[in-house]
């Protein structure tokens, strides 16, 4: 029987990064179970966090729908809440830069996926850009 997550479980229905919520959600990608991933994130903005965590799985296959997963929960969240998927960009944006201490190797993917699913964000794409070519082609120093 597959686990089913119980948002109330977590205290003031925030659903955080636990090992359990993560072995759910990492479930339903490994079915391509898109649908559940949706569903919560009607109720829980904060799944953003938890696919931008499986974007480090050891298997492509989970941490390539974890990606996919974003842009469409990221649609969905921004028609109720555009401020929270733009902090969500920029905080991707900071993750990628090596000032912060922590390096993200897949926001640039994830911010492209966000911005394809939510077009009111494609004033990011000059950013993205400039990211992705400072990847490619760092100055040197």
């Amino acid at each position: 029987m597959p686990v089913q997550y119980n948002p109330n479980e977590n205290a003031g229905n925030i659903m955080k990064i636990t090992s359990m919520n993560l072995h759910v959600v990492r479930n339903w990608l490994l079915q391509g179970d898109f649908s559940s991933i949706l569903e919560i994130a009607h109720r829980q903005k904060r799944i953003l966090s938890l696919l931008t965590a499986l974007t480090y799985d050891p298997d492509a296959q989970v941490s390539d729908r974890a990606i996919e997963a974003t842009g469409l929960a990221a649609e969905h969240i921004a028609r109720h809440d555009p401020e929270f998927v733009r902090n969500y960009i920029l905080r991707l944006f900071w993750l990628a830069n090596e000032e912060s201490g922590g390096v993200c190797w897949r926001a640039p993917e994830l911010i492209e996926k966000i911005i394809m699913a939510c077009p009111q964000f494609n004033y990011f794409h000059p950013m993205l850009t400039s990211l992705v070519d400072s990847e490619v082609f760092p100055s040197s120093k």
